[in-house]
């Protein structure tokens, strides 16, 4: 990324930063509210936190996605592309956003579904389209990996919620969700630091620690599934 892009990213993060600080104290008032946390004793329902152990990994992949494509499209672009790379990143990661189009699309229709099948499909998908990536890397499987990735996110995001608006009693919901945003905004630097950890002249060397990575995830997760509570009960869940 030239260090214009990079100058402005910095200059517009400030800026934000200082707004932020800036706001009055109202608008992150919390009367009436009773807030997640040790202190209030309150324990997140089961089904919340398996819904977002199953979105770390789809958000983990989805700042992979972006920082390490990234660096392998602009170094070593595919054969006969050497002079697009531009366009292969657009292809790329566009195909990650227009899956996520696609994702919100998918998920008013298939609204009555289980939000637990949910997540769970989008993480299994995920995972076929990693190893996938990684056995048979190519232009057109990279595209549909980033549509893959694209569509899983945002379906997850969107179970998730639901989830949350479903069994998190109304005095905890905002901050249940502030700290669920806060743990995949926390996976999605992760993600992206894999990407640039992983070897960028060897995609398929980091797609397969990738597909490992994901993998492990995936088992974890659906091995530490507990029984759904009716009711939230009195200490805290960690994720």
């Amino acid at each position: 990324m030239p260090s214009g892009r990079c100058g402005y990213a910095f200059v517009v993060f400030v800026g934000a930063t200082i707004l932020a600080i800036l706001l009055p104290a109202e608008a992150d008032a919390s009367a009436g509210e009773q807030p997640v946390g040790r202190r209030a004793k309150f324990r997140l329902p089961s089904s919340i936190v398996f819904a977002l152990r199953c979105n770390v990994g789809l958000r983990f992949l989805s700042g992979f996605l972006t920082i390490f494509f990234a660096f392998v499209l602009t170094q070593h672009p595919f054969e006969n592309w050497n002079h697009s790379t531009t366009w292969l990143l657009g292809l790329v990661i566009g195909a990650a956003s227009l899956g996520n189009i696609i994702g919100l699309g998918l998920s008013s229709v298939l609204r009555r579904l289980n939000p637990a099948v949910v997540v769970v499909a989008g993480l299994i998908a995920d995972v076929a389209a990693t190893v996938c990536a990684a056995l048979f890397y190519s232009l057109a499987v990279a595209v549909a990996f980033g549509l893959t990735i694209g569509i899983a996110a945002a379906m997850g995001k969107l179970a998730l919620d639901a989830t949350i608006q479903r069994d998190v009693p109304e005095n905890y919901r905002t901050s249940a969700f502030a700290r669920s945003e806060t743990v995949l905004q926390l996976s999605w630097v992760f993600g992206g630091i894999a990407g640039v950890a992983l070897p960028s002249d060897h995609p398929v060397v980091g797609l397969i620690v990738l597909a490992a990575l994901i993998i492990s995830w995936t088992l974890f997760v659906l091995a530490n599934r507990r029984p759904t509570r009716a009711h939230p009960s009195p200490a805290v869940d960690q994720v």
